[in-house]
């Protein structure tokens, strides 16, 4: 770190380094020590910025799991085709041209 900082700003650097390697939230480690919690993020984010600080790093899962109760799930299926349609309650609809047991055994390990 070339920048020399300020006592305030080490004060608040050392609390965010210590909140970090707590495993607490934010929000608890700053009602631990009696912190303003905004005031928290934001010295984070100026650290961040001036690149004293390296950014959080994104969550590397790309799908969550859901599940859901089997009552919760209508399933279509044409009596002359293999397609099958699902509509979740939120009205999103997934469209399968067939149901095999594989994909089956894939959608729900989801």
């Amino acid at each position: 770190m070339s920048e020399i900082l300020t006592p305030k700003q080490a004060q608040w650097l050392d609390h965010i380094q210590a909140a970090q390697a707590s495993g607490l939230s934010f929000k608890d480690y700053a009602k631990q020590h009696k912190l303003d919690l905004k005031a928290l993020y934001n010295w984070k984010s100026t650290f961040v910025g001036k690149g004293i600080i390296s950014p959080p790093t994104p969550n590397k899962k790309s799908f969550v799991k859901v599940k859901m109760p089997s009552s919760a799930v209508a399933t279509t299926q044409a009596a002359s085709s293999k397609a099958v349609t699902v509509t979740l309650p939120s009205g999103v609809m997934l469209e399968l041209p067939e149901l095999t047991p594989e994909t089956l055994r894939l959608l729900c390990s989801v």
